[in-house]
């Protein structure tokens, strides 16, 4: 027997029927685990995203490092010659290159090793070993080495010649100031 609250609407009708409101929650349940799977699914793409791009970032960054410390052990080399020509006796240095010269954030260092070659007092050998960015960490090393011919009237020559390349000059023009 329903209770009579206004004429025409009964108890059950005012309070809602227990049935109907059981599918009506199931269904926002649903709904509400729905919505938060496909927010998990695109946080986890967010993620996966962010990760890639900043490893891409770091390999970038790398090679670009990579190709600096190229030039600057090229430039290191040329700069040996520079050397030889002006002192015979040069035996190298470490050539510290300021961020402001390179024209970028890090500076760099070239250490440069010159030494006669045995039984070839007109000939030395140079050594270049060149670091960018300048740090105990995160960085990348360059190496070169050249055999160089010192002529008789002290004009010093890299030997072969098909190696060097004056029009790749580099850093060798900036010519920072001269340290032991």
């Amino acid at each position: 027997m329903d209770l009579q609250v206004r004429p025409g609407r009964t108890w059950r009708s005012i309070r809602g029927d227990s049935r109907c409101g059981r599918g009506n929650n199931r269904r926002r349940g649903l709904v509400l685990l729905f919505v938060l799977a496909v927010i998990a699914v695109a946080t986890v793409r967010m993620v996966t995203l962010a990760r890639t791009l900043v490893s891409a970032r770091e390999e970038l960054q790398t090679q670009s490092w990579q190709l600096q410390a190229g030039w600057l052990a090229r430039s290191g080399l040329q700069r040996a010659v520079a050397r030889l020509n002006e002192r015979p006796d040069y035996a190298g240095e470490t050539w510290k290159v300021s961020a402001g010269e390179i024209g970028g954030r890090d500076g760099a260092a070239v250490r440069i090793d010159v030494e006669p070659l045995a039984g070839e007092p007109s000939r030395r050998r140079v050594r270049v070993v060149a670091d960018y960015p300048d740090g105990p960490q995160h960085r990348a090393r360059e190496s070169r080495e050249a055999i160089v011919q010192t002529s008789r009237v002290g004009r010093a020559q890299r030997a072969p010649p098909e190696e060097f390349a004056p029009e790749m000059v580099g850093l060798a023009a900036l010519d920072p100031p001269y340290t032991e």
